[in-house]
Parts: structure tokens; sequence; C-alpha cells
């Protein structure tokens, strides 16, 4: 069984990669609602915020039934963002983060 701090370090790492993959699956998701209904995008600056704002107010593409759609998976997205930053800037350095110094990886045995 590994020691205490690289389990800790682990499990932070497994909830930071859950908060990944559930923003990169709402990404997926307005992708997938755009392209559903037609809108035309710029597949670089979708998840930009000022290119997702004006889409939404000033393309006449987008319908308004997906709208709420699109702000609720922009809103989970910022919200999910936010938890990672918050996650990883109290995270305290090596106890949390491998060093790429360190030569025996992030979870040595």
């Amino acid at each position: 069984m590994a020691s205490t701090p690289i389990r800790d370090r682990r499990r932070t790492l497994r909830y930071r990669h859950l908060l990944v993959r559930q923003m990169v699956q709402m990404k997926n998701r307005i992708s997938g609602l755009l392209m559903e209904t037609g809108v035309s995008y710029n597949k670089q600056r979708l998840h930009k915020v000022r290119y997702f704002r004006d889409l939404l107010s000033s393309n006449e593409e987008v319908k308004e039934s997906i709208r709420p759609l699109l702000r609720l998976s922009r809103d989970t997205i910022v919200r999910l963002q936010k938890t990672e930053y918050a996650m990883v800037s109290r995270c305290s350095g090596a106890l949390c983060w491998p060093r790429e110094s360190d030569a025996s990886g992030p979870f040595p045995e």
C-alpha cells in the first residue's frame, strides 16, 4: 500500500481528473447543440468568453430554444473551471503536484 501522502496526491489528482472530464463533456455538449441546430461557429474560439457571449447575443442562427441550454452549459464550465483553479491554488506544491525534476515520477512505489 502506498504511503498516506501519495494516496492523498492520487485522490486529489482523481478529483481533478473528474473536473476536467466534466468540463470536456460540457464543451462537447455545447458543440453538439450548435452542430445539431446548424449554427456555424469558429471551433477554435467557441469556448472563449467573449466569442461565446457574442455568438449568443448576435448570431441569428442560434435558436431561442437552445439559448438556455447553452447558457446553462457555459455556466457549468465556468463553475468547474473555478473549482479546479481553487483546488490547484490551495494545494501546497510538492504535496499535491509532482515536480518535473522528480525522477521517480508522480507516484513512486
